[in-house]
């Protein structure tokens, strides 16, 4: 009696695997925060981050910022990053674009937004259609330097991927 038991426990619990394994099929979403980003060709790091992980530019100038994502499961469908911007009223703005790349370093199509509005917003990228077998997503933010002592920058960013 007890081995049955045993038996129909985990005949349960491979079942719910299994269903589980079926549904993370069809999509795949994985969020970051803004501090996997690294600052991008400059030799002095001007990046600051915070308490909560989010990264915020020091220079008095912009600078560009790179975070990358895993590509494992399919084409990025969904891709939006959380951007802080204290900079609009001087006339900048935080930047972002959104490609996919190849481990050989070939690029995908790639998409890009402008923030319109001061403050925390979300910029949408939309959606990569490039799907190689091996390779990575990659998201690049041009962040403006500080204006009056507010640090403009990155709070986190996400990618979902469906087959």
């Amino acid at each position: 009696m007890l081995n049955k038991l045993y038996l129909l426990s985990l005949t349960a619990i491979a079942l719910q695997t299994l269903s589980f394994d079926a549904n993370a099929a069809t999509s795949d979403r994985k969020s970051y925060p803004g501090s996997y980003c690294v600052e991008y060709g400059d030799t002095t790091s001007e990046a600051w981050y915070d308490s909560v992980a989010r990264l915020r530019n020091d220079a008095t100038g912009s600078n560009t910022f790179v975070c990358g994502a895993m590509l494992d499961h399919g084409a990025a469908k969904d891709i939006a990053v959380s951007v802080y911007d204290a900079n609009l009223f001087s006339g900048q703005s935080v930047s972002c674009l959104a490609l996919t790349r190849s481990q050989s370093g070939g690029t995908g199509y790639y998409t890009q937004t402008v923030s319109s509005q001061n403050g925390t917003t979300t910029l949408n990228l939309g959606s990569l259609s490039y799907k190689p077998s091996k390779g990575y997503h990659l998201i690049r933010c041009s962040v403006p330097g500080k204006y009056n002592g507010n640090r403009s920058g990155i709070n986190s960013y996400y990618i979902r991927e469906y087959d």
